[in-house]
């Protein structure tokens, strides 16, 4: 019997090395959070209602990005 000393992500994939497995993490948080910004804000439908809600967030979309 082998032992494994991993990290689990939050989509359920098990990550080995430390460093690799905050860098995944760091992207599924990520897309997690422009998900729910483009649902909130219901941004899907054309490309001026896209660019509306970029302008309009900008400081809550410069939170996200730095978050990487």
């Amino acid at each position: 019997m082998e032992e494994i000393k991993g990290f689990k992500l939050t989509d359920g994939r098990i990550i080995e090395n430390r460093y690799e497995a905050i860098k995944l993490q760091k992207e599924i948080d990520f897309k997690k959070s422009v998900w729910d910004f483009a649902q909130r804000e219901g941004v899907y439908e054309t490309k001026d209602a896209i660019y509306d809600a970029i302008i309009d967030n900008v400081d809550e979309l410069r939170k996200i990005f730095n978050a990487l």
